[in-house]
């Protein structure tokens, strides 16, 4: 198997991995599956995108997050990556009681962050059902005491909502 490229958007330093938390899911979701698979190697490179190196614009890419799969092949439609990354490590699980769990808290977190609901209930609401999942089924992540898929999804999620909510 080949080396896999995983491009994420550059901060504000325009060297490190910037807040977007698409790209930290993609980057768990590697991160996770490597440690299943030991044949997923994979190399994480940042881009600016007002300046991107001849490197990501010779693959025909102009957004960020990008995956790179051969040295002519490149996706940076997030389902696209998703699927290649599946071909590796641990097959996803359902977990509909997590995922029902999780299911109105990027919603409702973007409603508070623009204004649109200035009040704090749906989000503190969405946060105390992940917070009953979790209580209920006594596990550290949200289908077991181990890591998944949907943890990789939610987990900078949550993060983002921990930074801004400061």
């Amino acid at each position: 198997m080949s080396r896999l490229t995983l491009w994420l958007r550059a901060g504000s330093d325009g060297v490190r991995c910037g807040g977007d938390p698409a790209a930290h899911s993609l980057f768990m979701l590697m991160v996770w599956k490597s440690e299943h698979d030991s044949n997923l190697k994979f190399d994480v490179k940042t881009v600016n995108e007002s300046r991107p190196p001849p490197e990501f614009k010779e693959l025909g890419l102009r957004r960020s997050p990008a995956l790179q799969i051969t040295d002519d092949t490149a996706t940076s439609v997030e389902d696209e990556i998703i699927e290649e990354l599946d071909k590796y490590g641990k097959v996803r699980e359902q977990a509909t009681e997590a995922e029902d769990a999780t299911a109105d808290l990027f919603r409702v977190f973007a409603f508070y962050i623009k204004d649109i609901k200035k009040e704090p209930t749906a989000l503190l609401h969405a946060l105390q059902r992940i917070d009953q999942h979790l209580a209920s089924a006594g596990t550290r992540f949200l289908t077991g005491n181990e890591p998944a898929h949907i943890d990789c999804v939610v987990l900078p999620r949550l993060h983002s909502i921990r930074i801004t909510a400061k």
